[in-house]
């Protein structure tokens, strides 16, 4: 909302249509005519440095607008037509306001005489009111290397008089909107590296998570097993598959460690501003890890909550940063089990609480879907003094893949705005092209941060004709086709870690034809074309890595139907060729950052039946089909310290000597169709003077463990090693780690081979 004049009115923030143009264009004054511009951009002899950058972008797009390049001028008493940026006595007076008064990111525009005045808050406002004047005139930015620009001969003035803060002090979004096109899309959180130029960002120091920095459990949970959480009457005990173990919170040792070391980071920062303390991330398995010792139980039973524990020692080093750090806040998240607040427990006034949500994105926050997640945040809206919100919007378990998570997101941004959250996170994943619509995602998300009473449907029919072009109207279809389908098949679309299939292959196949015809309608236009193939890879890949999809399930009928339909293998090199021109390498899975071009490999595997990687059958695979046997080098490893060389055609990993850490993971995913029962062969081999023990200790997930002693892998070739048959279902990872002995140990690969298969 805009205050005009003392009144309450609406920002528009779209794009003017072609018949105002005109009005714009003879308007008086004109700022261009026919090309000339007689105004000069007037800097104050004060400017910071994101002012100096606003009077360098301003300059640049009118001259691109328009072909008239006016000066910049740092004289406040400049007598001729000017643009007027930044705050000094002039344009304080001709503003009438007290900056000192002004509200975080707060922007002003007025029209005074000839003149134009962009200002605002420091350090940001007066670039913000730069890029929305910009904006008036038509410039958009899709994403951060598609932009849209007019060309307009002649720009009017037309009167203006207008004053905005947004709601929210602090607007993130994680998933492409970085560095200077973040500063474009008008958010300004931590990690978007946003450069100081542009005004920089809320630094958040430590970010989340913390309580494992500040007592790491690879560093204490063997020396002192009481500083981590009783489960299970266990201490110190975790599965690092599922996150870190959660701390002992009553334990006087731990709560001093937790003070000092705040303080100590304090110390080491230049104008800290916020540091977070907050706990561990666990999930799966050590979701619910939290402390059940007496003293921690007593008091989380007394409240009703898990999160008293935590909110007594956050409260306890927010008193201690106090003292020393008025100005600090100190951050704590409500996250897992400890999204619901204690009965009488309150945050201190320098607390901030973020609530991290659990919604269905199909339906709004405040509605009976999500009455769960609702009740708890509104319970906290209560009594934080300070509250942040930190929201989901992408499948972090397989991000290409239909995820119609966007309906809500105006709606959903007005309850946060109404219920005194003064900042949000709004949480994606990727580098802003691939995903599900990933580019409208980050469009929307920053509009709406910045003004959550824009219209949200304008915005997105906005954004798809810009984007897409004449494709628009399909993209649209598509839109509304995936959020009915997870609708009518009550899906829960959450963040959770959704790896293979949600959709079944009929409800894609459905979505392909309408991304097939959206193609029909932008052939001629090559780069929104490319656009509308980057969006179907979120169709296409689920189809290629569909059961019906498998080599091995070709002569099944759902196989026979599916291939008569579709050329799977050319579907495969049109994916690759599309993610190939984007140039925008990118990841479709947080946990393990995998990649989208290993995503695409692995189908045209699965599609082919062949994993042979181009390389001959090894001897032990002589006689087995194609489809039965699966192959996997160090391109799909993650490894640390390790070495690489090539080998006979093969990539080869050399381990680093005299080191006893599990330095390799091989990390299994459902995409590789493991179902069933493998039998499992590793070839190693180790050249050593040492004659006994174990060169290598493999481990699994669920498996144990199995060691390979010297003598069965030493020597010049490599050797078969078998650690026997293992069932793949789902995911997880085979590990491996050197004794730690002088060797030279190398790994060639991992070939599975199918248990039970035909002859």
């Amino acid at each position: 909302m805009l205050l005009v004049k003392g009144k309450v009115m609406k920002w528009k923030l779209m794009i003017l249509p072609a018949l105002l143009l005109p009005v714009l264009a003879t308007a008086a004054p004109k700022l261009v005519e026919n090309g000339r511009s007689d105004y000069a951009i007037v800097l104050p002899q004060s400017a910071t440095l994101p002012e100096e950058t606003a009077a360098k972008e301003l300059q640049s797009m009118l001259k691109r607008i328009s072909g008239a390049e006016l000066p910049i001028v740092r004289d406040e008493t400049y007598a001729g037509k000017a643009i007027l940026l930044g705050r000094s006595d002039r344009t304080a007076q001709l503003l009438g306001v007290d900056f000192r008064e002004l509200r975080p990111d707060e922007i002003l525009l007025k029209q005074c005489g000839d003149d134009l005045v962009l200002s605002g808050d420091r350090p940001r406002g007066t670039l913000y009111a730069v890029y929305e004047f910009l904006e008036e005139l038509g410039v958009r930015r899709w994403t951060f290397r598609d932009e849209e620009i007019p060309h307009l001969a002649t720009i009017g003035l037309p009167p203006r008089d207008c004053r905005y803060a947004p709601p929210f002090e602090g607007r993130d979004r994680l998933g492409g909107t970085n560095g200077t096109y973040g500063a474009w899309m008008r958010v300004n959180g931590h990690y978007l590296n946003v450069p100081e130029s542009h005004g920089g960002v809320i630094r958040l120091i430590g970010w989340c998570h913390t309580f494992g920095e500040m007592i790491p459990p690879r560093e204490f949970a063997k020396s002192h097993p009481e500083y981590f959480a009783e489960v299970d009457g266990k201490r110190g005990v975790w599965d690092d598959r599922n996150g870190f173990p959660q701390l002992c919170l009553s334990n006087p040792e731990v709560r001093r460690i937790l003070r000092e070391k705040t303080l100590e980071r304090l110390r080491s920062e230049k104008n800290p501003r916020i540091i977070s303390v907050s706990q561990n991330d666990s999930w799966g398995a050590m979701a619910e890890n939290y402390c059940r010792c007496e003293k921690c139980a007593a008091l989380d039973q007394a409240e009703g909550s898990p999160m008293a524990s935590v909110l007594s020692v956050v409260n306890e080093v927010a008193d201690a940063v106090k003292k020393e750090f008025p100005g600090v806040l100190v951050e704590t998240i409500a996250y897992h089990y400890t999204r619901r607040p204690p009965a009488t427990l309150r945050p201190r006034e320098n607390v901030i609480i973020r609530f991290c949500t659990r919604n269905n994105f199909l339906y709004p926050w405040d509605s009976g879907e999500n009455a769960a997640g609702r009740d708890e945040f509104l319970a906290w809206s209560r009594i934080a003094p300070k509250l942040y919100v930190w929201n989901y919007t992408a499948n972090f378990g397989n991000t290409m893949m239909p995820h119609p998570s966007l309906r809500n997101y105006a709606a959903d941004l007005r309850f946060m705005a109404a219920n005194n959250v003064i900042a949000v996170l709004e949480q994606g994943y990727g580098r802003g092209l691939t995903g599900d619509l990933l580019p409208l995602h980050n469009y929307l998300l920053c509009k709406l941060m910045w003004n959550p009473q824009l219209d949200q449907e304008k915005l997105t029919d906005e954004f798809l004709t810009g984007y897409y072009g004449a494709a628009a109207p399909a993209v649209r279809e598509y839109m509304d086709a995936s959020w009915e389908l997870f609708r009518r098949r009550a899906l829960k679309l959450g963040g959770s870690m959704i790896e293979k299939e949600a959709l079944p292959l009929a409800d894609l196949l459905e979505l392909k034809r309408i991304f097939d015809r959206a193609e029909q309608l932008v052939q001629s236009d090559p780069a929104r074309l490319l656009r509308v193939r980057t969006a179907a890879m979120v169709v296409d890949l689920p189809i290629l890595h569909s059961a019906e999809a498998a080599y091995e399930n070709r002569e099944t009928p759902a196989g026979r139907e599916l291939r008569s339909r579709l050329d799977l293998p050319a579907l495969v090199r049109k994916t690759a060729e599309t993610y190939r021109k984007l140039d925008c390498r990118d990841f479709y899975r947080e946990n393990g950052r995998l990649s989208i071009d290993s995503y695409i490999d692995t189908a045209a595997k699965r599609v082919t039946g062949d994993w042979s990687g181009g390389r001959p059958a090894p001897d032990i695979c002589r006689d087995v089909r194609p489809e039965d046997w699966r192959r996997f080098g160090p391109e799909s490893f993650v490894s640390w310290e390790c070495t690489r060389k090539q080998e006979d055609g093969a990539t080869v990993l050399e381990f680093p000597t005299r080191k006893n850490n599990w330095l390799v993971h091989w990390n299994y995913r459902p995409e590789f169709g493991l179902d069933g029962e493998w039998r499992v062969f590793v070839a190693l081999r180790t050249e050593t003077a040492v004659r006994n023990g174990n060169a290598l200790m493999i481990g699994s997930s669920g498996f144990g463990q199995r060691p390979v002693r010297i003598d069965e892998c030493r020597g010049k070739q490599f050797r078969w090693i078998d650690f026997g048959v293992r069932n793949f279902k789902g995911g997880g990872r085979l590990v491996f780690a050197p004794s730690g002995i002088d060797q030279k140990l190398e790994i060639r690969e991992i070939v599975l081979v199918r248990e039970n298969r035909s002859k």
